[in-house]
């Protein structure tokens, strides 16, 4: 799933599932960001 986050928050992938629109609020840079703070925390738990 982290491989698609970009296509989640910022090409409205599951808007039918009510996931909101984060384009015009994030940019590439902040989804590449949050990408490394998620796997940072999925590498620390194991």
């Amino acid at each position: 799933m982290i491989q698609n986050l970009e296509a989640y928050v910022l090409n409205r992938a599951l808007a039918s599932r009510g996931m909101p629109d984060f384009s015009g609020r994030l940019t590439q840079s902040d989804v590449e960001k949050i990408k490394a703070f998620i796997q940072i925390s999925v590498d620390a738990a194991q």
